[in-house]
């Protein structure tokens, strides 16, 4: 099941880079209040079990013209992606991912990162 996540995410990557820096500068643009937190801690479940952590210092969300939530985590991400073990039905950390920055566009569930990005597995892959 991570490895679905793992492959969307990277397809969302991959995408990510192709789109023109003025879409993307006009996406972000605001037309109501940010909303800032700081210490975010994120989980996201499936059938009560955690596939994706993330931890990020801040996060500031924007709401755009059309109507989409933009999550801006501009101090840096930190994400675990995990699996379940079959024999023992325990969380495995399978895989990790940093970046000093990263944009998350909630309605496309579209996710951008980029400066000094690294992902790291449990089989040693960089």
């Amino acid at each position: 099941m991570i490895w679905k996540y793992c492959i969307v995410f990277f397809y969302l990557l991959s995408f990510s880079a192709c789109d023109p820096i003025q879409d993307l500068n006009r996406k972000s643009i605001s037309i109501g209040p940010e909303e800032k937190a700081r210490d975010i801690t994120m989980e996201y479940l499936d059938s009560a079990r955690i596939k994706v952590k993330l931890v990020a210092p801040s996060l500031m969300r924007q709401e755009t013209k059309t109507g989409e939530s933009i999550h801006i985590f501009d101090q840096g991400i930190y994400v675990e992606f995990y699996k379940t073990s079959k024999s023992s039905q325990r969380r495995i950390k399978e895989s990790w991912l940093t970046a000093k920055w990263a944009k998350q566009d909630v309605r496309s569930k579209r996710v951008e990162v980029r400066d000094d990005v690294v992902l790291y597995n449990i089989y040693g892959d960089t």
